[in-house]
């Protein structure tokens, strides 16, 4: 009965995936070359290379095929298919502000509470009262803009 070969104890070339029992061995060699047989730095390259010989053409096209010089009917305002009125520079209104603010708090929130739920199992306790330090800390910007909706006189 042959007598089985020893392997070779070099672990550079080896990476692992998972954890365990689970773990699948993989050699880094065969993630540094695609199917194709390049390099991964080669595909960029081509990538590279595609993405210019698209972009390239529609830029050019776009400038020959444009206007060329000054037209004043051309180039005054034009302000959703009305002709300009008035001046442009007018005091902003302030009645929307404070939802803009409720808007901008609410959409960060449910982000990383989305994440936050993802990963609630495998975070530890003490990464999860930082992360409640960090709801707290957006309720100060909600809390003001509930005060500035409630303040009559910006409107």
């Amino acid at each position: 009965m042959p007598e089985p070969t020893s392997r070779s104890t070099d672990l550079s070339n080896t990476l692992y995936i998972g954890t365990g029992k689970s773990a699948h061995r993989l050699p880094t060699t065969s993630l540094r070359k695609s199917r194709m047989g390049l390099d991964v730095w080669s595909l960029v390259v081509i990538f590279e290379a595609v993405v210019f010989l698209v972009a390239f053409p529609l830029l050019v096209f776009g400038w020959l095929m444009g206007a060329k010089g000054k037209n004043p009917i051309r180039d005054a305002p034009f302000e959703s298919g009305q002709t300009h009125l008035g001046e442009a520079r007018q005091r902003y209104m302030m009645q929307y502000y404070p939802y803009l603010i409720m808007f901008i708090v609410f959409d960060v929130v449910a982000m990383f509470l989305f994440t936050w739920g993802l990963a609630f199992s495998s975070v530890s306790s003490s990464q999860n009262y930082l992360f409640l330090i960090f709801i707290a800390i957006l309720v100060a910007p909600l809390g003001y803009a509930s005060y500035l909706a409630g303040k009559r006189e910006l409107w």
